[in-house]
This record gives structure tokens, C-alpha cells and sequence, in this order.
């Protein structure tokens, strides 16, 4: 993530989620993929999202099954 955007990744036995929060005045980047849960956006797995200023996105992406 670029300088000043806060990121905290959960996990579930479902899915793996990303919280990115953008504490500066300037646009922010996190690297990231999987479905924005405030937007219904998807963002491929090895990409960059955009974050505003000021701006969260919390990101979905689903886990595999365990064998």
C-alpha cells in the first residue's frame, strides 16, 4: 500500500478480506483483488485499487476448499 493507508486483512473459512483505509488528503493504492463489498466491484487478484481521499474499500476474495 502506498504511505498512508492503513491495511488489515481477516480471514474466514469462506473468503479472505481486505480493509484499506486512506487517511490522507492525496489518492492511495493497496495491491489487492476480489469483489469491493461497498461497491460490487471487482478487481483482479493481481492488481492495484484506487483509493479516494478518505477513502475505505473492503475487499472479498473467496478461498479455496480444503481438500
Amino acid at each position: 500500500a502506498t504511505p498512508g493507508v492503513e491495511v488489515v486483512r481477516r480471514r474466514s473459512p469462506e473468503a479472505d478480506y481486505l480493509f484499506a483505509l486512506n487517511h490522507t488528503a492525496e489518492p492511495g493504492y493497496v495491491r489487492g483483488g476480489g469483489t469491493d463489498l461497498l461497491t460490487g466491484t471487482g478487481h483482479p487478484a493481481d492488481g492495484w485499487v484506487r483509493l479516494p481521499p478518505g477513502g475505505v474499500v473492503v475487499l472479498r476474495t473467496p478461498r479455496e476448499p480444503a481438500p
